[in-house]
């Protein structure tokens, strides 16, 4: 177990793009995962599966980028394309534990540079400039697929903080109940949906930004059924639940089944009360 600094390292970045396979873009060197992450803003997913002889679980190095960032990177002069392809290199790799936590891969070949490349055939134009819009308002981004969105955005590093927003990309009409449905994941994972649309003409991006307005009843509701109880501290669930007549007191409501004798009035303290 050890900790090393990253080291300096600068513009352009090697990125490896599968030849055959466009959306599969990886970096292979920590130092260049670290620097994207944190000087640049550019979050990837780690790809890689740790040895057997690891006590680790956390995946590892190579890690693999959306392919809006990796067009966004090169048109930034920040990443450089190199061709991954299997018969272009020999892949070779070597354990490179940069802290305890991780234990990457790194690629000891440079690689072949990619003399041309078409940036507009790595992803979609509209979510492209979306991507690069909310890149140049300084959010963090990440794939939105756990959610069923486009993007997740991120107000600060997202090894800090949630995402707050889902993104939606919206080319064409959507209809009500799609939007009641997002509202209500949204509200369940406490986000904020940002609807994009893209203006090929203008050249513009607008944005509209939507939360659930939920009746005090509901919002009494969803309060009750997240916040936590009894001696098992788990969520209310719609069974019996049994009061302490202690005003003070710190749990309050207890799940029936949890109590070894049931309450025969509403007089009942808990036992925690009891021996104040």
């Amino acid at each position: 177990e050890r900790d090393i600094k990253p080291k300096d390292v600068s513009p352009p970045f090697p990125v490896y793009i599968y030849e055959n396979d466009y959306t599969t873009s990886l970096i292979y060197d920590p130092d260049v995962a670290y620097k994207l992450h944190t000087t640049y803003r550019i979050v990837g997913g780690l790809f890689g599966i740790v040895p057997k002889e690891s006590t680790s679980r956390a995946n590892t190095l190579p890690m693999i980028l959306l392919p809006e960032a990796v067009r966004y990177g090169i048109e930034e002069k920040i990443l450089e394309p190199y061709d991954q392809g299997t018969e272009a290199i020999q892949k070779e790799f070597v354990l490179h534990p940069p802290n305890k936590h991780v234990t990457p891969l790194t690629s000891i070949n440079k690689g072949i540079p990619m003399k041309e490349i078409n940036v507009n055939t790595l992803c979609d134009n509209v979510k492209y400039e979306v991507f690069k819009d909310l890149m140049k308002k300084k959010f963090y981004i990440t794939t939105g697929l756990k959610f069923g969105c486009d993007y997740l955005v991120y107000e600060n590093d997202p090894l800090v903080v949630h995402a707050k927003y889902m993104v939606y990309i919206v080319e064409g009409k959507i209809s009500t109940p799609r939007i009641s449905a997002l509202l209500r994941l949204a509200t369940t994972v406490h986000k904020t949906i940002l609807m994009a649309t893209y203006d090929e003409t203008k050249k513009q991006t607008t944005y509209i930004t939507l939360n659930y307005v939920s009746t005090k009843q509901e919002e009494a509701k969803i309060r009750k059924e997240r916040a936590h109880y009894c001696y098992c501290q788990k969520r209310y669930n719609g069974e019996l639940m049994v009061k302490c007549n202690n005003e003070s007191c710190p749990t309050r409501w207890f799940h029936k089944a949890c109590l070894e004798h049931a309450p025969e009035d509403t007089t009942w303290i808990c036992q925690e009360c009891k021996e104040l």
